[in-house]
């Protein structure tokens, strides 16, 4: 990857025609001065949501890109396989059912890194947009994070035990690629690894380990809540393996960055329960085995051995 333009901001997308459309538009509402190019990755979609961005791709040909596979690849690789094609010496990014707030987000921040050459990223609140239009301000860690400090193993702490609200949300950062470029030829197989499950949590520790992250009090991103996603599927099965997935995500970055396990244990042990719970609403055998097998790498005391091995036996 080399940067051609300033700043590249990537929109993974996977069945959703409702609200792409939205998302798009908020994001060439945006005006500034830094060159901007928008990656469109589209992961095998099988309702209408390829048509809305092959329209915005022919609609805006010099700002627009738009990639596409033949299979659904996941979220996490669907991710990284957009940020290897990105030309910008920052990225952002914006999930396809949310949407940036007001005109001039991007160019606050795009000016603050800029002028800010120790920092590696800037972040912002975001506003949660629930089903029943209430609308709430999620400030996440809401505050600058240093490099090397008590804070940042603070913030990385937060990010490791996935607390709610996030200490932080990827779409309102602002990033510097080369500092992810890095991390990934350093250790690609804990920054991106498809078993994962996500993407946000790897970005933003590898962020928090290179250098400092600068707050923006200013709201940028209408984040929806309620939506089906990976996190928040209908379905008991999907939900207990991300669940497990997550949590060895967790497990092995901690390891990675030196973070004691004891610190993350309680966390783990959490969603883990969470994922055992799930895999006994699911029908699949292989659900129960594989969160059974990811309760066993962790190797957390849940107080629940009878029920893992009830979970191997069905």
């Amino acid at each position: 990857m080399s940067a051609t333009t300033d700043i590249s901001v990537i929109v993974p997308t996977y069945n959703s025609a409702a609200t792409l459309g939205r998302a798009l538009q908020s994001l060439l509402r945006q005006q500034t001065a830094a060159r901007v190019e928008i990656i469109i990755s589209d992961d095998a979609s099988t309702d209408g949501t390829l048509a809305v961005a092959e329209d915005f791709a022919t609609r805006y040909p010099d700002t627009i890109r738009l990639l596409t596979s033949d299979r659904n690849r996941g979220v996490a690789v669907n991710y990284f396989d957009a940020l290897s094609q990105c030309r910008g010496r920052y990225i952002t990014d914006c999930a396809d059912d949310d949407y940036w707030l007001g005109t001039d987000t991007l160019d606050n921040k795009f000016r603050a890194l800029e002028s800010h050459a120790e920092a590696v990223a800037i972040y912002s609140p975001w506003m949660e947009v629930h089903p029943d239009h209430t609308i709430r301000e999620r400030a996440g860690f809401g505050r600058d994070i240093p490099a090397e400090s008590a804070a940042s193993h603070e913030f990385m702490l937060a990010l490791l035990r996935r607390r709610r609200p996030a200490a932080m949300h990827l779409s309102t950062v602002l990033y510097r690629a080369s500092v992810v470029t890095d991390a990934l030829a350093q250790r690609r197989d804990v920054i991106c690894n498809p078993h994962f499950g996500f993407e946000d949590t790897s970005i933003m520790l590898a962020l928090a380990a290179a250098g400092t992250i600068i707050y923006d009090h200013r709201p940028s991103l209408a984040y929806s809540v309620g939506h089906a996603s990976i996190s928040n599927d209908s379905d008991a099965g999907r939900r207990a393996i991300f669940s497990a997935r997550a949590s060895l995500a967790c497990r092995r970055l901690a390891l990675y960055y030196g973070i004691p396990l004891r610190l993350v244990a309680d966390s783990l042990r959490h969603h883990l329960t969470y994922a055992l719970g799930q895999a006994r609403h699911s029908n699949s055998r292989e659900v129960k085995r594989e969160v059974a097998r990811a309760v066993s790498e962790c190797g957390i005391s849940l107080g629940l051995r009878g029920y893992v091995l009830r979970l191997l036996n069905l």
